[in-house]
């Protein structure tokens, strides 16, 4: 396989860094030897703005015959590694780009997605290789991490699930050849504390100040802001995989993953982030069943208890407020629910005051909270790179093709349908 005829490949890709112009053909490491298989291919072939290029390149990596020109090939190391981190770098700008786009509705939103998975799932499957289709499962693997790096992860979940929907079908983690990337593998499965906090605070510091001024839209979905609908699906996302995770597991494997959420709940209090500490909490709570299990470690169960206690809404959280307040770190995030309650009940106080000085303290009250919400989310947002939005046009050949034979697939699938005779 690939990974065994270049394993130093494969030690280096994932920290590669991308610092060569995205359109530029001619990378700093080409050499102007005329038997160049890369100068070949690179710039007279104008290779990598072929709309198939990365499905070519696979195939190409599944004849011998190409493998010992690429060695034969000065810098062959750099070249391959330029040509890998450049399909990865690209995918993860497309589906970036088409994911942040403005909708006019869900369906259509829905329908990107779908193209954009059907995308991952043709990359893979077309090759008729296992080793080969090894090789693109590994570089989807890549594409997810620069989507996380990109802070997009409705882009990096969504590569991140189908890839495992992939490997049920498939079983391409299980050959030998994928070794060197199982542990990649593993850290893009297992969704951890610092997966969490990251996607809760980048997807909080873009939350308008609007909708916490008028916070009916955490309650009520319609009435929130695209980016507060973001945010809410990320949550939703994260609650749903702590259920499958937990619930999917048998035996003393579901006490396993429940006590793995534990230890996720406190690292993320000891990250300061109390928005997915409460997250959670309150989630594991309502299938905490298991707790009871005479199997069930004590030590687990007494800290379970403790952080059940903290968090307990029956005293308003009290418990969880006297903590953060205690909390003097920089890097706080306070949970929405507060905040949202907080200012529902200003809103309600100041429609119902008539005394107009009592009136002026609470919007003042208001504006104050507004502004410590305002000074949580620069302090995230700030850490967040800003990424070009412009696709290069083979990029976008690429998906409309994509998206026509999406669609049309159904349709041909109901077309053979409606001609088999009925026995």
């Amino acid at each position: 396989g690939i990974a065994l005829i270049f394993p130093e490949f494969c030690s280096r890709l994932p920290d590669l860094d991308y610092s060569m112009s995205k359109n530029n053909t001619n990378p700093k490491y080409l050499t102007k030897s005329k038997n160049s298989f890369f100068e070949n291919l690179i710039v007279k072939q104008q290779f990598l703005n072929r709309p198939n290029a990365t499905f070519e390149w696979d195939e190409l990596l599944a004849e011998k015959e190409t493998l010992k020109k690429i060695k034969r090939d000065p810098n062959h190391l750099e070249f391959f590694a330029y040509i890998e981190s450049r399909f990865a770098y690209d995918h993860a700008k497309l589906f970036d780009v088409k994911l942040r786009e403005k909708h006019s509705s869900t369906e259509e939103h829905l329908k990107v997605r779908e193209t954009l998975q059907y995308f991952i799932r043709e990359g893979i499957s077309k090759h008729a290789s296992q080793d080969v289709q090894i090789h693109a499962f590994r570089r989807w693997i890549d594409t997810a991490t620069r989507l996380r790096q990109r802070h997009n992860y409705e882009g990096y979940f969504l590569v991140r699930d189908t890839l495992i929907e992939m490997d049920k079908e498939y079983q391409l983690t299980k050959d030998k050849a994928f070794r060197p990337y199982l542990k990649r593998y593993h850290q893009l499965v297992h969704v951890d504390a610092t997966l969490i906090d990251e996607q809760l605070r980048a997807d909080y510091s873009k939350i308008p100040l609007s909708d916490f001024a008028n916070p009916e839209g955490f309650s009520k979905k319609p009435k929130a802001s695209a980016n507060l609908k973001t945010f809410l699906a990320g949550r939703d996302y994260l609650e749903d995989e702590l259920k499958r995770n937990i619930m999917e597991a048998q035996g003393k494997a579901r006490i396993k993953a429940f006590c793995r959420w534990i230890d996720i709940a406190v690292e993320l209090r000891n990250k300061h982030n109390y928005e997915g500490y409460v997250l959670v909490i309150m989630n594991l709570s309502l299938i905490d069943q298991i707790t009871t299990n005479k199997d069930f470690p004590k030590s687990y169960l007494q800290t379970y208890a403790r952080l059940l206690n903290h968090a307990d809404p029956s005293i308003n959280f009290l418990k969880l407020r006297e903590l953060w307040n205690k909390d003097k770190s920089p890097n706080k995030l306070k949970a929405t629910f507060y905040w949202s309650k907080e200012l529902t009940n200003l809103n309600e106080k100041i429609e119902i005051t008539c005394n107009p000085g009592a009136q002026l303290s609470m919007r003042q009250e208001k504006n104050r909270k507004l502004a410590e919400i305002d000074r949580e989310q620069r302090s995230f947002r700030d850490r967040a790179m800003t990424y070009s939005t412009n696709i290069p046009d083979h990029l976008e050949v690429q998906f409309a093709m994509m998206q026509e034979e999406y669609n049309d697939g159904p349709k041909e699938q109901a077309a053979s349908q409606s001609n088999t005779p009925v026995v």
